[in-house]
């Protein structure tokens, strides 16, 4: 069953992102980060996240926005206190800071003429990939983009992450760019229109 996601589904959300992308930079920041990042994008008017349910137990989700700069920005500003509390122990690497800027650089970057709706996470759990389980999530999230009147998103992937790639294009995105996040990590980006 895919349907939205409701607060009790963070902890889910959160476990899947650590053990679906725990290599992501976001893994790094720590379980009381993600929770407090998915509350967030589950709780902004700019935000959604549809979770897939399997014999009543989250097995998947994907998280989009409308505005990814404008997001960012809201988190940042709602969340302030509470983040920096949770980040305050990793706030003394140099390496930490330089990527949180990263982020918000490419978050504020228009001049490409990329879409500013973004499929920002997408994960299932590897027991259930071969369901067609990620297809209904991003099927869900195109639907939710169109009922909110985007006309195109992007999704970002990293270069070396071929499963992701190939399922990218074979669900239609197609290839924009090549660009850097984070120095060193090479991304590639899609976009995808809507009809």
């Amino acid at each position: 069953m895919i349907r939205f996601a409701t607060d009790y589904d963070i902890k889910d959300i959160v476990k899947i992102h650590v053990s679906e992308l725990g290599n992501s930079f976001l893994s790094s920041l720590g379980n009381n980060f993600l929770s407090i990042f998915y509350r967030s994008i589950l709780h902004s008017n700019l935000s959604f996240i549809i979770v897939a349910e399997f014999d009543g137990k989250c097995v998947g989700f994907v998280a989009g926005t409308t505005d990814t700069n404008l997001f960012y920005n809201e988190f940042i500003k709602k969340n302030f206190i509470q983040l920096s509390f949770v980040l305050l122990p990793k706030l003394f690497s140099g390496q930490v800071i330089k990527k949180i800027y990263e982020i918000k650089r490419y978050a504020g970057n228009n001049e490409s003429g990329l879409p500013r709706s973004e499929l920002l996470f997408m994960a299932v759990l590897d027991k259930h990939k071969l369901k067609m389980i990620g297809t209904s999530l991003f099927n869900g999230l195109l639907l939710e983009m169109q009922k909110r009147k985007v006309k195109s998103i992007k999704v970002i992937v990293g270069d070396t992450l071929a499963k992701s790639k190939h399922f990218y294009e074979k669900n239609g995105l197609v290839f924009h760019s090549r660009g850097y996040i984070h120095k060193n990590s090479p991304s590639i980006i899609y976009t995808h229109n809507l009809k």
